[in-house]
């Protein structure tokens, strides 16, 4: 707790905040303990704190001082920075986008395939022994061997009785079939959410830090690649001038 507070307080105010202002050096925007992702935007570090997208403190400072001085460098200087934040924020989105691919592919198995869901292989195989046990116990009895039959028939009741508790953990695990239709992984955040419009969850998935934060990254890819669309066209214009 104490070193989280301590990293808090360096990214606010600085590392050498508890020095003599005499003592303290010119800091200047692109130095290497300044977080230049703020400068440009906003941090995705700010953005999801206790959440589990928590991307923990930042380890460069955030000085509000220093965003004037970066915006007054010349634009090609503010373009260079801000590709460097582009990949970051594409890399956070594509790790979404992957998470979001294979749920969709998770749901897809689920409304597929019975018995599907993470239990799914345990059920195969209880299934598999139970014909296996049924198979032996028809030859069994067509060799009018009773006595062999009636053992095995106790063996089929009791994996009857363990396919029941697994398919009773696969129903209530999330991913029944029932629950697949009734839920869908979000295609901004990558969290599950609930399809129904009167779930409470549901209306509180939107306001949610991950889902904002998200979103806010989202916009911010895009408007960043729209920027400098704009200026790859002007800078080709003026070299063909």
């Amino acid at each position: 707790m104490a070193e989280a507070m301590k990293a808090m307080l360096d990214q606010l105010m600085g590392k050498d905040r508890d020095l003599d202002p005499s003592e303290r050096r010119e800091r200047k925007w692109d130095d290497d303990d300044i977080c230049p992702y703020f400068l440009v935007n906003f941090c995705p570090h700010d953005l999801f704190g206790n959440t589990k997208s928590d991307l923990g403190p930042c380890s460069k400072d955030h000085d509000e001082k220093l965003i004037e001085e970066f915006r007054k460098e010349p634009e090609k200087i503010q373009v260079r920075t801000e590709k460097r934040y582009l990949r970051h924020l594409q890399d956070l989105i594509r790790v979404v986008d992957n998470r979001v691919k294979r749920g969709e592919e998770r749901l897809n198995l689920v409304s597929e395939t019975p018995n599907a869901g993470p239990y799914a292989a345990e059920l195969n195989k209880k299934n598999e022994a139970i014909r296996e046990l049924q198979t032996e116990m028809e030859t069994l009895g067509e060799e009018g061997k009773i006595d062999e039959v009636n053992e095995l028939m106790e063996k089929l009741e009791a994996l009857k009785t363990e396919k029941e508790a697994v398919e009773l953990k696969n129903k209530h695990s999330g991913f029944s079939n029932e629950a697949a239709s009734a839920m869908k992984m979000c295609e901004i955040c990558g969290i599950w959410k609930s399809e129904n419009p009167e779930d409470a969850r549901a209306k509180n998935h939107f306001v949610g830090k991950q889902h904002v934060g998200y979103g806010k990254i989202r916009d911010t890819i895009k408007e960043i690649e729209e920027k400098h669309v704009e200026f790859d066209k002007k800078t080709t214009s003026t070299r063909g001038g």
